[in-house]
C-alpha cells in the first residue's frame, strides 16, 4: 500500500508547538489532530533546533531574479526601451552587487514572464525615405516589370548580373 503524505497545515503545527511549550503531552495534541507521531516529533525537533514553527519550503526552483530586481529592470526598460540584455544585466549588477548573478537566457525568461519581449533594433538611414530614393525604387521597379523579367538574372550579394 502506498504512503499517503499529508501535509500538517500551520494552525496544527502551531498547536502542537503550543502544548510543547506548556510542557504538555503534543503527542496527544498530535493524536487527535490527526498528526502522525513521527510528524509531531519532528515539527517538535525543527522548534528546538532553529526556533521556526511553520513548514520548510517544499520543492521547486528558488527564485534567481527576485521581485525588487524585476521591478528595477521594468523600470530601466521603461525609460530605456532601447537597452539590450547585457545592458539590462550590467546596470544590475551595478545597482545590486551583491544580488545573485544571472545569465542574459535568465533575463529574458523572466521578462517573458512580465510579458516584455525585446527585439533587435537598428538605425535606419535617414534618406531611406526621402523622395530620391523612392524615385529610384520606383524606377528599379518599373525596369524589372518591363525588361528583367524576360530575362535571366543571377543575384551575387545583392546586386545582379544578366545572363
Amino acid at each position: 500500500m502506498p504512503r499517503r503524505h499529508r501535509i500538517t497545515s500551520a494552525t496544527d503545527r502551531g498547536r502542537i508547538i503550543e502544548a510543547y511549550r506548556a510542557e504538555q503531552n503534543f503527542l496527544v495534541v498530535a493524536a487527535a489532530l490527526g498528526v502522525q507521531r513521527t510528524t509531531a516529533y519532528s515539527i517538535v525537533r525543527v522548534y528546538q533546533r532553529e526556533n521556526r514553527v511553520e513548514a520548510a519550503h517544499a520543492g521547486g526552483r528558488h527564485k534567481i531574479i527576485d521581485n525588487e530586481t524585476l521591478d528595477l529592470i521594468v523600470m530601466l526598460l521603461e525609460a530605456n526601451p532601447m537597452m539590450t540584455l547585457r545592458e539590462i544585466k550590467e546596470e544590475v549588477m551595478d545597482i545590486f552587487p551583491t544580488k545573485p548573478h544571472f545569465s542574459e537566457v535568465t533575463l529574458s525568461h523572466y521578462l517573458e514572464g512580465e510579458l516584455i519581449s525585446l527585439k533587435m533594433s537598428r538605425d535606419a538611414p535617414a534618406e531611406r525615405n526621402s523622395p530620391s530614393v523612392k524615385e529610384a525604387r520606383h524606377a528599379y521597379a518599373t525596369w524589372m516589370l518591363a525588361t528583367g523579367l524576360q530575362q535571366q538574372l543571377v543575384y551575387i550579394d545583392e546586386t545582379y548580373v544578366i545572363m
